[in-house]
């Protein structure tokens, strides 16, 4: 359970990361924090949409980061198509040997998710 400081730090930076500008984020920092956001069950629809906008003008995405931004957007609950296709993109695009058994697993489980 979160004190009433870390509540307040951790709100307050919540609303700063919906207007960090393009280019303020790698792929791996961004997926960390919309982790987090899903983690603690933030329920900001606008903010969603201000990470997928973002999201998509990363061009870095390793199986990894693929498979965490999706799983991310899929335990919060949110389904953006756009973003699923243009990380579905980024996923055939990084060769076999470079995905690990867990990263496959996230995606897949993650675009099953989307589909239900």
């Amino acid at each position: 359970e979160l004190t009433a400081s870390e509540r307040a730090a951790f709100g307050a930076l919540v609303s700063l990361a919906g207007h960090v500008p393009d280019g303020g984020f790698d792929s791996h920092s961004l997926t960390l924090l919309v982790n987090a956001f899903s983690r603690a069950g933030v329920d900001d629809e606008r903010l969603y949409k201000r990470v997928s906008e973002v999201a998509m003008t990363l061009d870095s995405f390793d199986s990894q980061a693929v498979a965490n931004m999706m799983n991310s957007f899929a335990k919060a609950d949110v389904f953006n198509p756009t973003l699923m296709t243009f990380l579905s993109s980024q996923a055939l695009s990084i060769p076999p040997e470079q995905y690990s058994a867990q990263s496959m697993v996230l995606i897949v489980t993650s675009i099953a998710k989307g589909a239900e």
